[in-house]
């Protein structure tokens, strides 16, 4: 294969052509890492968003457990109620803690929905970012 040759003129035009790619390519990177570092910040924030969701996490667990807590102990009280070691004035006691119960129930009930539903959005979500991530390169 014979080598191409060469003349000035056409050695100085591919250097035009060149400097003016790199100046392109220079454009390119600056954008890149304008873009990266902003990415990173978005990416910061978003790990900030998942920290306060295992928060959340740790305040239902710690609430439920509240919550189980005081079931045990009205459950005790039933219990006593129905053995005959209480009297009427127990039983009003029992059947204000008792609905007093149900809707403290019912909140909970709420509350481990809700932090379901955006539990599951946020594994979904950041299991597609990743594969995305992972299929871009």
């Amino acid at each position: 294969m014979a080598e191409e040759t060469y003349g000035f003129p056409s050695m100085k035009s591919d250097y035009r052509r060149w400097q003016e790619d790199h100046r392109r390519w220079r454009a390119d990177i600056d954008a890149w890492q304008r873009q990266h570092e902003s990415v990173v910040r978005e990416l910061d924030q978003i790990h900030d968003l998942i920290r306060e969701h295992g928060t959340a996490i740790a305040t239902i667990d710690r609430t439920m457990a509240e919550h189980e807590r005081s079931m045990a102990a009205h459950l005790e009280a039933m219990e006593a109620f129905e053995q005959g070691r209480g009297d009427a004035r127990l039983n009003e006691d029992l059947a204000r803690s008792h609905r007093e119960h149900a809707e403290r129930h019912a909140r909970q009930a709420d509350a481990q929905d809700r932090i379901r539903r955006h539990h599951e959005a946020v594994l979904e979500r950041v299991s597609r970012l990743k594969e995305a991530l992972l299929s871009a390169l």
